[in-house]
């Protein structure tokens, strides 16, 4: 009987111990996990499903409360836990009643899906202010969804820095300057419209070959003294003329200027089309030549008076 008993207390004292570790290895999970979502930078937002488009929230961790302090500081305290969802857009967000029945849709394409759901979004009803916002719907064993999370991620400055990317392309495409860009190798890398149609050459068999392969009809090649003369200065320019078939000309400018580029050479080549300069240079040589001789003219005239008076 006492072995029994002995050997009954022992389970009994294992099964306790047994108990309270998993309780807290359960514990210091939560803790864990309740940390992780308290301390993301990211704002989460974990609403509950009580019927079909009807959430509550259950919790928000601290990076709500700092968008809160920091766009609508009079309710930086107020209680959150609790609050549907159209209250928490309309009261707590400040955005007009619309904007539930978007956030509906966006909850019905998650839940539909049974994976994460992202769009992009505009806080605050400011432009500047973009987020990239995921559902994520969380179903229990019998595949009911139970809550939905919500994420949202400031990508405003990316979003900044890909529309100014953009910009740049666009300019840099579309200039009236010609543009060619080199690798370390000089081999051509990027032309853009105006370039390809001051050189009379197609693009994509332009795209990777070297700077000194590439011909201008009619005009002999003026890369490698270019080339070299930028790389003893810096930057060089030079004038050439193109000769289409039909023997018209067309003037151009080149320039290059040697750049460095995260720790390796870059250079960028400028092709202006100066047939007006061209243009405006004989003109001002004509008038230069043609006040030359009024000048000379008028000194023969001078002369001519002087020695008629002498002979008076």
């Amino acid at each position: 009987y006492l072995a029994t008993a002995a050997t009954t207390a022992l389970i009994v004292a294992a099964s306790v111990a047994e108990r309270r570790d998993a309780t807290d290895r359960l514990a210091e999970s939560e803790r864990q996990l309740s940390m992780a979502f308290d301390t993301n930078s990211d704002t989460l937002l974990l609403f509950a499903v009580e019927a079909d488009d009807r959430y509550r929230l259950v919790t928000a961790n601290r990076a709500l409360r700092e968008l809160l302090r920091r766009h609508r500081p009079e309710l930086a305290g107020r209680e959150l836990v609790g609050m549907t969802m159209g209250d928490f857009i309309t009261e707590v967000l400040g955005l007009p009643p619309e904007r539930i029945a978007r956030n509906l849709e966006s909850f019905r394409r998650a839940i539909a899906a049974r994976a994460p759901v992202s769009y992009e979004n505009l806080d605050w009803g400011r432009k500047d202010l973009v987020s990239e916002v995921t559902l994520v719907p969380v179903f229990d064993d019998t595949g009911r969804c139970t809550h939905v999370l919500r994420s949202s991620r400031d990508i405003s400055a990316r979003r900044q820095a890909e529309n100014a990317l953009r910009l740049h392309d666009f300019v840099v495409t579309n200039a009236p300057l010609g543009v060619l860009m080199l690798d370390g190798t000089q081999r051509v890398v990027f032309a853009n419209e105006t370039a390809c149609a001051l050189l009379a050459q197609p693009r994509e068999p332009m795209l990777g070959r070297g700077i000194e392969d590439l011909v201008i009809p009619g005009a002999a090649s003026p890369w490698p003294s270019l080339v070299r003369l930028a790389r003893e200065h810096g930057q060089h320019s030079t004038e050439v003329d193109r000769i289409d078939a039909d023997g018209r000309r067309h003037p151009l400018e080149l320039s290059i200027a040697l750049l460095a580029y995260a720790g390796e050479e870059v250079s960028c080549v400028f092709v202006r089309d100066i047939t007006e300069r061209r243009r405006a240079e004989d003109t001002r040589r004509m008038l230069e030549a043609e006040l030359y001789h009024a000048q000379k003219m008028e000194a023969v005239g001078t002369l001519a008076g002087g020695i008629a008076h002498d002979f008076n």
